[in-house]
């Protein structure tokens, strides 16, 4: 009988060994989630960059997960590729009958919703790069960049930062976000 649980609980734990993906051995009924847990969330991403590379798996309960480390990865993931990848999984919590303002929000977009092209004349599109224009200003990012940088993963891995203190450097730092957001 305890075999049968724990097989049933352990049953994709080698979904990124086959692979050939490197990552952190997961508990039993927690995957890695319990790390996250136990430790700071930006040391131990960091610890596991080092240890097992940009590129590397981890699980949620059962469920395994890919983390991309790597800037231009994740640029080509999000803009140039990605009509390749899955569709994201739906939250019940963020249903619109489950809750109308959570449903709203671009993160908890799937399927078309979350895959409206940027260069599509859809109103909904339009809609919400004109409020992207109004929450990114190169003031409001001057002063986000100010507060996450030095706290940021990248910080961290000592990877030098883009940003300079000029108004130029904001403005494009605003363009890109916006590129990036519109992107979702």
């Amino acid at each position: 009988m305890f075999t049968n649980i724990q097989s049933y609980f352990t049953r994709n734990f080698d979904y990124w060994a086959k692979r050939g993906i490197r990552g952190p051995k997961p508990y039993i009924g927690f995957g890695n989630t319990l790390h996250k847990f136990l430790n700071q969330t930006t040391d131990l991403e960091v610890q596991w960059i080092h240890e097992f590379g940009k590129i590397y798996g981890i699980f949620e309960g059962n469920r395994p997960i890919l983390t991309v480390a790597d800037p231009e990865l994740i640029k080509s993931i999000l803009v140039t590729d990605f009509h390749l990848f899955n569709d994201k999984e739906a939250n019940p919590l963020f249903h619109s009958k489950a809750h109308p303002i959570l449903a709203t929000n671009i993160e908890v977009k799937v399927g078309d919703d979350f895959k409206l092209n940027p260069w599509d004349d859809t109103s909904d599109r339009k809609a919400f790069v004109g409020h992207a224009n109004d929450v990114f200003t190169p003031s409001r990012l001057r002063l986000l960049l100010s507060i996450l940088l030095p706290k940021s993963v990248l910080n961290a891995l000592g990877v030098k930062h883009p940003v300079r203190e000029s108004a130029n450097d904001a403005s494009t730092c605003s363009r890109h976000a916006k590129c990036q957001i519109t992107a979702f």
